[in-house]
């Protein structure tokens, strides 16, 4: 999180800032979308479990005339109290480090419940937004890209389900409004977006407007923009590369693209 926030700071004016999960991390050529859109572009998203973290830290470093765009995985609409069960998992295991951290990944996660008295301290810490260690800005890196590990990684392929928002009425999250408050406050545009997703794990489409419609419902009452749609964002899983949250290098691309034309057409007016 510490080189992410200090990218952000050592970037010029008119500064478009990502901020979401992992799914961000890997969807979001930065340079790319700095070309489309002619001004400085930083993709500070994070691990999944520090995402709203992040986007309390950054809005302590907005200026005027910044952009920050968010286009946060659905699960994080649905843990709006504390890091919850699902990110806390991502911060129990050191073996994300080693050149196999994607299947590290997948061992950690599936047997993180059976661990979680383990983390009840963890929990407690990083649900206070004043701490401010470990920094675990490096717990994924681009070594996954290069390693390209499809095959061992096979298993998830067809049997992932998109997380649908059920029966849930509205969206609260209290951490999220109040740092999106801030940013407006200094000055900044703040604009949500959706995160991408494997078009197979998608069995009913009309869930992807469920969640639309709670994001749409939910922007307007805080006064920020809803850019591009769900739908824009599905790819198949033969362009992920080790889970149905990373894009890899060949789809970014395209992806991006389709980020940066939605900013290109929002209409920008005072916070």
């Amino acid at each position: 999180m510490a080189q992410k926030l200090r990218a952000v700071r050592e970037a010029g004016d008119r500064r478009v800032i990502v901020v979401a999960g992992s799914n961000a991390w890997y969807s979001i050529d930065a340079s790319l979308m700095a070309q489309r859109l002619h001004r400085p572009v930083v993709n500070a998203a994070v691990h999944f479990g520090l995402a709203k973290a992040m986007v309390e830290r950054v809005s302590d470093e907005v200026r005027s005339g910044d952009l920050v765009l968010l286009p946060l995985e659905y699960e994080q609409y649905q843990q709006p109290d504390s890091l919850g069960t699902t990110e806390a998992c991502y911060l129990l295991f050191d073996h994300f480090r080693s050149p196999s951290w994607s299947l590290g990944w997948f061992s950690a996660f599936n047997s993180c419940p059976l661990k979680l008295e383990r983390l009840a301290p963890v929990v407690r810490r990083f649900s206070i937004p004043q701490f401010r260690e470990p920094d675990l800005s490096d717990v994924m890196t681009p070594i996954g890209d290069r390693l390209h590990t499809d095959a061992e990684l096979a298993s998830w392929r067809g049997g992932w389900k998109l997380n649908v928002a059920g029966a849930m009425a509205e969206i609260r999250e209290p951490r999220l409004e109040a740092a999106i408050l801030k940013m407006k406050a200094r000055g900044a545009h703040v604009a949500i977006s959706f995160p991408v997703q494997p078009s197979e794990s998608v069995a009913d489409v009309r869930e992807l407007d469920v969640w639309r419609k709670l994001i749409e419902q939910w922007a307007h009452h805080q006064g920020v923009q809803v850019v591009s749609s769900p739908q824009l964002h599905l790819f198949p899983d033969s362009c992920f590369l080790d889970t149905p949250y990373h894009l890899h290098s060949g789809c970014r691309a395209q992806n991006t693209e389709r980020y940066a034309a939605a900013i290109s057409a929002m209409t920008l007016s005072r916070p």
